[in-house]
Parts: C-alpha cells; sequence; structure tokens
C-alpha cells in the first residue's frame, strides 16, 4: 500500500549536492500542494511537511518573505531538517 511521497527537499535550494535546482521549485511545490489537495483522494490525506532553517526561496533566488499560501495545505509540520547545515566541524581541517 502506498503510504507517503518521497520528500520535496529545499525548494528552491541546493540540498546534499545531489537534487536538481529550478528557480520555479517553490511555485511548483505549492502547485503540487493546491493539485493534492483537490483530489478525491489527495484531500483525505495527512499532509506533513519537513523544512529547512530557512524558508523555501522564490523564483527571484531570495527567501521567500511570505509563506502563508502553503499553511492551508499541509496539516503539520514537522522537523526541521537540519543534517545539511554546516557545523564548526566541517570548517576545520
Amino acid at each position: 500500500m502506498f503510504d507517503h511521497l518521497p520528500s520535496w527537499e529545499y525548494p528552491g535550494k541546493q540540498g546534499l549536492g545531489c537534487n536538481i535546482v529550478s528557480n520555479s521549485d517553490s511555485a511548483n511545490f505549492l502547485s503540487f500542494l493546491r493539485e493534492l489537495r483537490s483530489d478525491s483522494v489527495g484531500s483525505k490525506l495527512k499532509v506533513t511537511v519537513a523544512v529547512g532553517l530557512g524558508p523555501f526561496v522564490g523564483a527571484n533566488g531570495t527567501p521567500m518573505t511570505n509563506v502563508s499560501q502553503f499553511a492551508p495545505l499541509v496539516d503539520h509540520i514537522g522537523n526541521f531538517l537540519t543534517f545539511d547545515q554546516p557545523t564548526p566541524r566541517q570548517f576545520t581541517l
């Protein structure tokens, strides 16, 4: 039984270097959530989001100042993804 979708990490940002980045990432993610919620099955799913420390990146390449359009489309903002954040140890030789 299909019970989850793979993650869409860091819309508009590079994660560990293996994701494709587009200026349309955040807009596409929002469109995906809207379409999912408009579907008869998708509207019944529990949608959780794990986010990074900063907001999603907008089409202009800067952090979005208003992400409120995402709020009614998700049930829970789960964890903050901190495993990709630089640590002091990464900067020492």
